[in-house]
């Protein structure tokens, strides 16, 4: 859930302005591009969206886009009635515009879209986006990103996300608490234990409480899942039909504050937020009237902490028995803190959270200066910044094997994604090397050798920077360290000696680089054309990494063994 205006420092707000402003700048005086460059800075800090996704897909101002400037899908789990979530995206940058009529326009847009037959639909791969939602059960969610301040009082099924909410979402990543903030609660009945209480509030009482502080209440991990989770449809259900039982049917809401004060039945709380029962709040605020006379109640439990280990602690526990496990809170606060602070001692900054860099001063910044024989992969223009989600999708293309799903959706890999308890076991070990070293390579083959950047004589080589992760780690195992991934995943230690010489690893770069462009790049084009791919998108999405490619490639690399073998004696 996408917060509304909030108080942030005007210092904050104004670097938010000037790194969007230099980002666009990139465009020089092209409207179109503006745009573009404007989609590139805020997806991937708002909704976790690579720069791949964004890059890839040529569909803004195109002719027959349906309305659409990108889209991208997140993958739920295997559910009878809902696959995941497709989220389309529509920008307005520059001008004044009418948000009102532009969101109107938008969402006829995207109705006009959903009703048409396939064989109506001009491009292919909208074709596929359309059968994704009509025939694989994904649900949609619509949302209109400006640089415009806005101030929308009419719900709409579209989101609509100004300047202000941008800056304050990225704000609220930082800040955590939302401190100072002051909200009152009225219950219906309730009980003290301890430094809780226990009670009962009526769905209308809820609605205002969400509705009236929806810019904060939700704990900043809880926030993030609701993007990503499929609807409680059986909620839905029991609103629209039997709203008198909710308390029956649902097991309420658990609210942490700072500490609270009771009088009579009106609980006034301190620096409150919503840390389990956020998909309950939200359904019940989005699907019952502000003013809803519906009898029931929603259980709640408040309890007073202002310990930030507790509250993560408290985070956790409550949600340990649904779809936020694991690491996507207290441990993955552990996992990844282990990993900012290995690089920190390295003079790299990790950002776990979009925005932190952006809010550091700059004589801060200017203490992160790298480490010579890494900065070598990275080049003299990298600001050694480490973007955790760019590390995550390096690592899982690399050491996983799998350049087609972090391509297709990264959000997959992220906390409360479908992969995530896959990649992020308990056992995996927390070393920097797993993040860090993938995503070396991936800078590497863009800077050196133009992987992810327009090519025309070779159009693969746009889609293809992760598909180089990929090759280059099958290469480096099986070829070079000659260690099964998995034990290379348990100990990243043995990659080190790898990393640090540069001057050997530049070589066996450059041979992964001739490998794709003399045998991979040609046999792609074969199985392009022999399968039909609609489009290099497509390809690179779902079938870049078939074993057929993959044995062609490993064919190639054992007939120029010798050139290989005399890279490998020189790391000894």
């Amino acid at each position: 859930m996408l917060t509304q205006e909030n108080e942030v420092p005007k210092s904050f707000h104004q670097s938010v302005i000037d790194s969007i402003e230099e980002k666009v700048q990139e465009a020089e005086n092209n409207n179109y591009l503006k745009g573009r460059k404007f989609l590139e800075w805020v997806l991937p800090r708002l909704f976790e969206i690579t720069h791949e996704q964004v890059e890839n897909q040529e569909i803004t101002d195109r002719s027959h886009d349906e309305g659409i400037d990108v889209w991208d899908y997140i993958e739920t789990g295997e559910d009878d009635e809902e696959s995941g979530v497709v989220r389309l995206f529509q920008v307005k940058y520059g001008k004044t515009y009418d948000i009102e009529k532009e969101v109107a326009g938008f969402e006829r847009d995207i109705s006009t879209f959903l009703r048409k037959k396939p064989y109506e639909i001009k491009r292919d791969d909208l074709r596929e986006l359309h059968n994704k939602i009509n025939e694989e059960r994904y649900r949609i969610d619509l949302f209109l990103i400006t640089n415009q301040s806005i101030n929308v009082k009419a719900r709409r099924k579209c989101k609509i996300i100004g300047i202000d909410q941008i800056v304050t979402n990225l704000w609220e990543e930082i800040a955590g608490k939302p401190k100072g903030k002051q909200a009152k609660l009225t219950l219906e009945k309730f009980m003290p234990y301890e430094k809780s209480l226990i009670g009962v509030v009526s769905p209308s009482e809820l609605v205002r409480f969400v509705t009236e502080n929806e810019s904060y209440i939700f704990e900043s991990n809880i926030r993030k899942y609701l993007q990503k989770t499929k609807v409680n449809k059986g909620l839905i259900q029991t609103l629209r039909d039997r709203v008198g039982d909710l308390f029956y049917f649902n097991n309420g809401i658990t609210i942490v504050a700072k500490k609270f004060d009771v009088e009579d039945h009106s609980i006034l709380l301190y620096e409150p937020q919503i840390v389990n029962g956020a998909q309950t709040s939200s359904i019940i605020a989005e699907y019952l009237p502000r003013n809803t006379r519906a009898k029931g109640g929603v259980q709640v439990t408040i309890i007073k902490s202002d310990d930030e280990a507790t509250r993560a602690e408290i985070t956790q526990y409550r949600n340990s028995q649904n779809a936020v496990k694991g690491r996507d809170l207290i441990s993955l606060q552990a996992f990844h803190a282990k990993i900012h602070a290995e690089l920190h001692l390295k003079r790299y900054y990790y950002e776990q959270q979009a925005g932190a860099w952006i809010a550091k001063p700059v004589e801060e910044k200017n203490r992160y200066t790298g480490e010579d024989a890494y900065n070598k992969y990275l080049g003299e223009n990298h600001d050694h910044v480490i973007p955790a989600y760019e590390a995550i999708q390096a690592m899982v293309a690399g050491l996983w094997q799998n350049p087609t799903k972090p391509y297709s959706s990264i959000a997959s890999f992220l906390p409360s994604g479908t992969f995530y308890p896959k990649i992020f076991t308990h056992d995996l070990p927390e070393d920097f090397r797993l993040l860090f070293y993938p995503y070396l390579v991936k800078i590497y083959a863009t800077d050196e050798f133009g992987y992810g950047t327009k090519d025309d004589s070779k159009q693969q080589k746009q889609y293809a920077r992760l598909l180089f992760v990929t090759v280059y780690f099958k290469i480096l195992t099986d070829f070079i360290i000659k260690r099964d991934l998995q034990e290379i995943r348990n100990n990243p230690f043995l990659m080190e000696k790898y990393f640090k010489n540069f001057e050997t690893n530049s070589k066996l770069l450059r041979f992964c680089h001739q490998a794709i462009e003399n045998n991979y790049f040609p046999n792609a084009m074969e199985y392009y054309n022999k399968n039909e791919i609609s489009t290099w998108h497509n390809f690179f999405a779902q079938h870049s990494w078939k074993p057929e490619l993959i044995e062609s490639l490993t064919n190639y690399v054992k007939y120029n063994k010798d050139e290989l073998e005399k890279i490998r004696r020189e790391f000894r």
